[in-house]
């Protein structure tokens, strides 16, 4: 059984002796709890197996934001939990586009009054700093880390003032 203390005495080594083989076990038991959790959820093989390196890469990238004073396991589950969430969203949207001709792709068009909307939203963003930003990274395809660097800002805070601009635009066109 894994335990929390084993993945964080696992942690603390690799970060104070810099040795690789403490991360690789953690990695190894992480990975092996992940498998477990998700054997319940995902049936098929390879989007299993998918899913769990998609989660541990989530749990690689965000490790530096990892707070060393709470426990390893909830932080762990809830990177699992919004990971599988995604797995299902993305099947549920692949599903629903299989269903579409790409022939019925090309005949949607933007009516004139949705396009003025769409360039009143942009204009509007562009007025704020972080609506700037938001256009840059969603439209111009910058990345987060570029950005956070240039408003001085940690990654994981950036992305939190993006996934509430986004959500003030989605409520916009509702």
């Amino acid at each position: 059984m894994l335990k929390d203390s084993d993945l964080k005495g696992y942690l603390e080594s690799y970060f104070k002796e810099q040795d690789s083989r403490y991360y690789y076990k953690f990695l190894k038991d992480v990975d092996t709890y992940i498998k477990k959790v998700l054997f319940k959820k995902i049936a098929n093989k390879e989007l299993l197996e998918d899913t769990a390196q998609d989660i541990m890469l989530g749990i690689h990238n965000s490790l530096d934001t990892f707070d060393m004073s709470k426990k390893i396991l909830p932080w762990v589950n809830s990177i699992i939990f919004h990971k599988t969430i995604d797995f299902y969203r993305k099947q549920k949207r692949f599903s629903s586009l299989e269903q579409i001709e790409s022939h019925e792709i090309e005949k949607v068009e933007i009516s004139m009054e949705d396009k003025f909307a769409i360039k009143e939203i942009i204009s509007a963003l562009s007025e704020d700093i972080f609506g700037a930003k938001y256009v840059e990274q969603k439209l111009m395809g910058e990345t987060i880390e570029k950005i956070s660097e240039d408003l001085g800002l940690t990654k994981a805070n950036t992305k939190v003032i993006f996934h509430r601009l986004t959500k003030k635009i989605k409520k916009g066109f509702l």
